[in-house]
């Protein structure tokens, strides 16, 4: 007796993300990423992309209201020029392993459409 068994392969699209980086107590920077994910959010309303703030403990308490994930860096933000080069730090602060694609915005613009261009032209899962 032989018995047939029919596979459906199901496709998900890639899982994206979106990430900030927000230090010091300055409001101002909360606002701005407030803003930043308004207008993400205008263009990617039922779209696969997640979104993460990278902060300090410092800035913690000006975004810790927004409705998506926050990844804490505990040690105190202290030297501006260091922050450049954190951004780049994101595979040893957080786990990526989900997404397929990672895109660094900075918190200070507004995205005027839509992001699924720049998330294709990265071709490798590995590219950051």
């Amino acid at each position: 007796m032989s018995v047939n068994y029919k596979i459906k392969v199901i496709l998900m699209p890639p899982k994206k993300l979106v990430y900030f980086q927000v230090w010091g107590s300055d409001p101002l920077y909360g606002n701005m990423v407030r803003m930043c994910v308004n207008s993400i959010r205008c263009h990617h309303e039922n779209d696969n992309i997640d979104m993460m703030i990278i902060c300090d403990t410092h800035a913690y308490p000006n975004i810790s209201n927004l409705d998506f994930k926050l990844h804490l860096v505990t040690q105190p933000h202290s030297v501006h020029l260091k922050g450049v080069y954190d951004k780049l730090k994101i595979m040893a602060l957080a786990d990526l392993s989900e997404y397929d694609k990672v895109l660094y915005l900075d918190n200070d613009i507004i995205v005027a459409g839509d992001l699924n261009p720049v998330f294709d032209a990265i071709e490798k899962p590995d590219v950051l």
